[in-house]
């Protein structure tokens, strides 16, 4: 699952403005390469393919690097 995601956000414009938040905008490329650092902190950390993984956000930007970083991490 982590592949095709990579695969289909690596086939967008990495320069594409994602979301804009109190006046921050993410570029798709700013929020591939957050999510694949929480992805590295996540496996350090034990996080293994195939485990289970909650996420508890408001709706908020960080939720996305999350929900990204879990697939990236394979979980």
């Amino acid at each position: 699952m982590s592949l095709l995601v990579d695969r289909l956000l690596k086939k967008q414009d990495p320069g594409y403005p994602l979301l804009t938040e109190d006046g921050t905008q993410w570029t798709l490329s700013e929020l591939r390469e957050k999510a694949a650092r929480l992805a590295s902190t996540l496996q350090a950390k034990g996080i293994q393919p195939g485990d289970r993984v909650a996420i508890m956000f408001m709706n908020q930007k960080e939720y996305l690097v999350s929900f990204f970083a879990i697939l990236f991490a394979g979980a």
